[in-house]
């Protein structure tokens, strides 16, 4: 099959589908071939300046993944995963990572991984009480930053504040240990000697309107190089507050809806 060919048949339309997507949380070692070029094929349509080697190969060091179906049972996006417990500054932290993260265009709006996502980030609280716990993800777009500062009350980098000390220590080791010499303390980016994936142009760019939201003026701000795939590192604190406010939140989008459609 050519990948590349097949990658660009994937419908990049911005018209919405309604039908409801459904998540399932697999280790990565359990999945099918056909499952990894799906991924890869839904990757590749997105991302420029990415290969399939090193996708796939970036895959396996993963420990878990979200798939997310549609009503066929069709991969319509995924986020990759992998945990680990480090000692900073002589204290044990668990991290958990999230590595590629990608849904198809037609269907964004949908909560279906991050909920998926938080009874992951649930179940990871819950198996470490003594442990504090942390998402530590990278962000070359906008709307993966939005996922964390709009679902985190505890996250970092943050236009409201300044990143602790305990925190900036966090990212500057769990960051210098995962990408070495790409990591650029100064800014709190990763650029990369060679491009490992950048957004296509025509996807989600940054507007003058969209500036107008402070989340992603700053985000714009942190990492003017997001359009050549320079990575934004980020820190979410998964702690009581969200395991008890993060549900309500769901619950409230909800009903709003319900009031929408009704």
């Amino acid at each position: 099959m050519n990948l590349s060919k097949a990658a660009r048949s994937i419908s990049l339309d911005e018209s919405r589908n309604t039908s409801k997507l459904n998540a399932q949380e697999v280790e990565v070692k359990e999945l099918i071939e056909q499952q990894i070029v799906d991924m890869w094929l839904l990757f590749h349509a997105y991302y420029d300046d990415v290969e399939k080697n090193k996708f796939v190969s970036d895959l396996m060091e993963k420990d878990r993944v979200i798939l997310l179906h549609d009503a066929k049972g069709q991969i319509q996006g995924f986020s990759t995963i992998k945990c680990f417990n480090k000692a900073i500054d002589g204290k044990q932290t668990r991290i958990v990572y999230s590595g590629d993260t990608i849904i198809n265009q037609t269907y964004w709006g949908q909560t279906a991984l991050q909920k998926a996502f938080y009874q992951f980030l649930f179940k990871e609280y819950l198996k470490h009480p003594f442990t504090p716990v942390y998402w530590f993800l990278i962000s070359k777009g906008y709307k993966t930053y939005l996922l964390l500062s709009r679902n985190f009350k505890a996250y970092w980098p943050n236009y409201r504040k300044p990143t602790p000390e305990k925190e900036q220590q966090i990212i500057r080791f769990v960051a210098k240990e995962m990408f070495a010499s790409a990591w650029r303390e100064e800014s709190g980016t990763l650029e990369f000697d060679q491009p490992l994936g950048k957004l296509k142009q025509a996807i989600s760019p940054i507007t003058d309107e969209l500036l107008s939201h402070p989340e992603i003026k700053y985000f714009n701000d942190a990492n003017p190089g997001h359009i050549d795939g320079n990575e934004l590192c980020c820190l979410g604190h998964v702690n009581t507050s969200l395991v008890v406010s993060y549900p309500f939140k769901l619950l409230r989008k909800a009903v709003l809806r319900l009031k929408i459609f009704r």
